[in-house]
């Protein structure tokens, strides 16, 4: 039997460059409210951290395009 349903998105992306990007954007996310005197455990450097991780799978998305 065919798959006939139609699909949003035919392209694929590495699943090593998603976690690269992923990775790499967390730690400099992480990393980026120490540069303004925040503690590495504060909650600027967790909200970073999830912010970077986001640019991390934008990132990767548009590399892999």
């Amino acid at each position: 039997m065919e798959d006939t349903a139609a699909r949003a998105d035919d392209r694929t992306m590495d699943r090593r460059l998603l976690w690269m990007c992923i990775g790499l954007g967390s730690t400099v996310g992480g990393f980026v409210p120490m540069l303004f005197g925040q503690s590495s455990f504060s909650a600027a450097s967790l909200l970073g951290s999830v912010v970077g991780c986001f640019a991390g799978v934008w990132l990767a998305a548009r590399v892999s395009a």
